[in-house]
C-alpha cells in the first residue's frame, strides 16, 4: 500500500511537470508521409514535434533541439535507426532520452536488435494511435522523473559544496590565526619560517613559544585526517603545547603533559581518523643550546668531508598517542655563534618531481653545504627556490614547513623532521669529534 501511494505521487508529479511545459518529440523517418502521420497523431496531444529525414540529420537535430523523446525509423539510407540509437545511448548528454523504434520490421530478431542498440520501446507500422500516445506519455513521464531526480541531485551537490566551502573557509581562517604573523625579533638571532600547503587546508603548522625571557620554544607539527575536526584538533594542540611549554620547563615534561591531557579528556581516539605528530625544541638563548627529544635506539651517522663533518643525530618527533605510555628522552646540542638550525617536515624531502623522484635528504644536505653562510631568510628562500625548481609544474604532494634559526658563525645544525621529526644533522666546519658511524 505504501509503495502504491508513492508511485501515484511520483506519477502525479511527472504529470504536473508535463502540464507546465510542452514535451518536445523528434520524429525521424526518410519517408515524409510517415513523418506526417506521426506528427498528426502527436499533435492531438499538443506535443512540440520536430522532424528529421535521415540519420545524420537526426543526430544534428538531437544536438540542437534536445528533445524529450525520439520516434526513430530503422531503415534509412545513411544510418540505420539501430546505429543512431547506439550512438545516442553511448553519449553522456543523450543517454537518457527515451527512444521508440518505429518500423515495419516485426521479426523477433529485429526487436532483439532494437533492445541491444539501447531502444526503450518498439512499435510496428502501421502504428496504432492510442498505443503510440500511451507509450509516448509513459516514457516522457519517466524522462521527467529522471530529469527531476538529476535536478534534485544537482541542487543537493550545490548545497553540499556551499557547506563545504563555508567549512573550508572557516578552517583556513582558524589555521591562519594560529600561524605566527611574524617571527620573533631576538637580538643576535634571526628566525625565518615558511609553509607551502599541498591543499586548501594545511596539515602542518609551526609556532614560536616565548617560554621565558631567555628561552624560546620551536614547534613544527604535522596532522592528517579528520577534515575540519582535524583543524580544530590542530588549534587545540597548539594551545596545549603553548600552555604546557610555559608551565613545564623541560621538553619531555611539556610534551608528556600535553599528551596526557589529550588522552585523559579523550580528545583523540582510534576512530577519529586523526593522526598527529609534533617536534618541540627548546632554545636556551642565554646558554646557547637546543634541547630536543632523541631516539636512543637509532645510531648516529657521521659523514667525513674535506673541511667539515656532517653529523646526523636521529631525533624523534612525538606521536600523540591514545594511551599515555610515552617513553621519550631528551638530548641537548650546544650552539655557537654562527650556527644555523633548520627544522623541516617530511614533505620537504619526499616531494616528487614528474619522474617520480624524491627531493631527498641528499639534495637538502647539498643546499646546506652550499649555503653555510646564508642568513635564515636566505636559506629558507634558497630551499623554496630549489624545491619549486625540482617539482616544476607538479603539485606538492604533502605540506612543506620549514623553520630556520641563524646566528652567523662556524657551525651549522640541521633538525630534520620526518613526519615531523626524524633527523638532527649537525654540519660542523670544525672537527668536534665525539660521534661514531
Amino acid at each position: 500500500m505504501v509503495v502504491y501511494m508513492l508511485e501515484q505521487t511520483m506519477m502525479e508529479k511527472s504529470d504536473a511537470l508535463m502540464e507546465q511545459r510542452t514535451p518536445k518529440i523528434l520524429v525521424v523517418d526518410d519517408e515524409p508521409m510517415n513523418v506526417e502521420i506521426l506528427e498528426d497523431q502527436l499533435s492531438m496531444k499538443d506535443y512540440d514535434v520536430v522532424t528529421a529525414y535521415g540519420g545524420i540529420e537526426a543526430l544534428e537535430t538531437v544536438e540542437r533541439e534536445k528533445p524529450d523523446l525520439i520516434l526513430l525509423d530503422v531503415v534509412m539510407p545513411d544510418l540505420t535507426g539501430f546505429d543512431i540509437c547506439r550512438i545516442l545511448k553511448e553519449k553522456e548528454e543523450t543517454r537518457f532520452i527515451p527512444i521508440i523504434i518505429v518500423t515495419a520490421l516485426s521479426e523477433l530478431e529485429d526487436k532483439i536488435k532494437a533492445i541491444e542498440s539501447g531502444a526503450d520501446d518498439f512499435l510496428t507500422k502501421p502504428v496504432n494511435s492510442l498505443e503510440l500516445l500511451t507509450r509516448v506519455k509513459s516514457l516522457i513521464r519517466m524522462k521527467y522523473l529522471h530529469d527531476e531526480a538529476i535536478e534534485r541531485k544537482i541542487l543537493q551537490i550545490k548545497a553540499e559544496n556551499e557547506l563545504f566551502q563555508r567549512d573550508l573557509k572557516m578552517s583556513q581562517e582558524i589555521q591562519q590565526k594560529f600561524l605566527p604573523d611574524v617571527c620573533p625579533n631576538i637580538e643576535g638571532i634571526e628566525l625565518a619560517a615558511l609553509t607551502l600547503p599541498a591543499g586548501e587546508v594545511r596539515t602542518n603548522f609551526y609556532d614560536f613559544i616565548p617560554v621565558s625571557r631567555d628561552k624560546l620554544g620551536l614547534v613544527i607539527a604535522h596532522f592528517s585526517g579528520g577534515g575540519v575536526l582535524g583543524v580544530l584538533f590542530m588549534a587545540l594542540s597548539r594551545v596545549l603545547i603553548r600552555a604546557n611549554a610555559v608551565s613545564y620547563p623541560t621538553v619531555s615534561d611539556a610534551i608528556c603533559q600535553a599528551n596526557d591531557l589529550i588522552v585523559n579528556d579523550k580528545l583523540l581516539d582510534v576512530g577519529s581518523g586523526i593522526s598527529a605528530s609534533l617536534f618541540y625544541a627548546l632554545i636556551d638563548l642565554k646558554e646557547r643550546n637546543i634541547t630536543y627529544i632523541k631516539d636512543e635506539a637509532r645510531e648516529s651517522i657521521v659523514v667525513d668531508g674535506l673541511t667539515s663533518n656532517i653529523i646526523a643525530l636521529r631525533a624523534n618527533g612525538t606521536q600523540f598517542e591514545v594511551s599515555n605510555a610515552l617513553n621519550i628522552k631528551e638530548s641537548c646540542t650546544t650552539l655557537s655563534t654562527g650556527d644555523t638550525v633548520l627544522l623541516y617536515t617530511d614533505g620537504a624531502v619526499k616531494v616528487l618531481n614528474r619522474n617520480g623522484e624524491e627531493f631527498s635528504i641528499g639534495r637538502m644536505m647539498t643546499i646546506l653545504e652550499k649555503n653555510q653562510d646564508s642568513s635564515a631568510h636566505g636559506l629558507i628562500q634558497k630551499i623554496k627556490d630549489e624545491l619549486l625548481l625540482f617539482i616544476k609544474d607538479m603539485p606538492i604532494s604533502e605540506d612543506i614547513t620549514l623553520i630556520a634559526l641563524s646566528d652567523k658563525g662556524a657551525e651549522q645544525i640541521l633538525l630534520d623532521a620526518k613526519d615531523v621529526s626524524d633527523y638532527v644533522t649537525l654540519l660542523n666546519k670544525h672537527n668536534n669529534g665525539g660521534y661514531s658511524r
